[in-house]
């Protein structure tokens, strides 16, 4: 129905232990009964009790600043380049969609060169509505690399700002940007939110539905753990303050404590941080204010480095050992 987006959501439950399934995927009209065009796709079902071997791939930030869907070029053959590589899972570190970004059929290069760009009338303007926010998502999907290795591979999906707004965070208001007719990042981020679990593989919890951040096991050898570095943070901010507080959250006390729990609780061989936000990129929000966990600052932990802090002090005290910080 339009209530969803016309975008469809099944389980897949009692798999097989291992091999290859495949599977095919219509939609039926409510209206005339009739079906549309399948689409087939495969995945490898795999027995986590087994120590077999692991491989993942990792990327982000598709479609930003102004460059989209080539046709020159193929498309976005980074796709291609991943599903060929045939990994057990791809985890995309968030900027799934630039919900900011503008797109023009032409974009002069540096170089003198020409990019062309497909253009939808959902990227011809940032993007407010529900509509808009889908929008973003369905350009994205027009790319036939994207469609294959969506097909063929199974993946692990995190957020950032740009799915919503650049450097947003919770209670943000757009006074000085001309381009939004709806300033409350608030307003936007819920739109943005249902958007994104409309047209990714994420499942909705049932005691929080909305909850991006997550552990997903892979078997004795993998534990990737999902986090969420926009939804609970703080305002951006010099990052000078000597005190956690909810000036200084970046995962927020309730993420950081069950990161913290989960990490230590591991049984699996290596524990992987699938986060947004590199560690200790200096990323700036203006002249005076920074969006990322790093302030610049040299000295002790300050800001939202205390979370940090807070954190690699946890993993040493309580002696947990081959975690990777996996970021893009």
């Amino acid at each position: 129905l339009s209530s969803s987006g016309f975008c469809g959501k099944t389980a897949l439950r009692e798999l097989p232990h291992e091999g290859l399934v495949y599977y095919r995927v219509y939609f039926e009209s409510l209206k005339t009964g009739a079906f549309s065009q399948q689409s087939l796709g495969q995945l490898t079902a795999t027995d986590l009790s087994l120590r077999t071997p692991l491989t993942f791939a990792w990327s982000g930030d598709v479609g930003g600043q102004g460059f989209g869907i080539n046709p020159d070029m193929g498309g976005m053959t980074i796709f291609e380049t991943i599903r060929e590589a045939n990994p057990d899972v791809f985890i995309h570190c968030g900027d799934v969609v630039y919900a900011d970004s503008v797109f023009k059929t032409k974009k002069k290069l540096s170089d003198g060169r020409i990019w062309r760009n497909l253009v939808t009338p959902a990227k011809a303007k940032v993007a407010e509505t529900i509509e808009e926010f889908r929008g973003q998502y369905r350009y994205n999907a027009l790319d036939q690399n994207l469609r294959k290795m969506s097909a063929a591979l199974p993946q692990i999906v995190l957020w950032d700002d740009h799915e919503t707004k650049n450097n947003w965070w919770p209670g943000h208001q757009l006074v000085a940007d001309r381009r939004y007719r709806v300033k409350s990042c608030n307003l936007l981020s819920a739109r943005a939110r249902q958007a994104f679990f409309e047209h990714v593989p994420i499942a909705r919890r049932n005691e929080t539905p909305g909850r991006i951040y997550r552990k997903l096991s892979q078997g004795p050898l993998l534990d990737i753990f999902v986090t969420d570095a926009r939804s609970y943070r703080g305002p951006n901010s010099k990052g000078r303050q000597r005190q956690q507080g909810p000036r200084t959250h970046f995962f927020g006390p309730t993420q950081l404590q069950w990161l913290c729990k989960s990490l230590r609780e591991s049984s699996a061989t290596w524990k992987v941080i699938a986060c947004s936000q590199p560690l200790s990129l200096i990323i700036s929000h203006g002249a005076q204010a920074y969006d990322g966990w790093a302030n610049g600052a040299s000295g002790p932990p300050r800001g939202r480095e205390l979370e940090v802090a807070h954190l690699l002090n946890f993993l040493q005290r309580e002696k947990v050992r081959n975690v990777v910080w996996l970021s893009a």
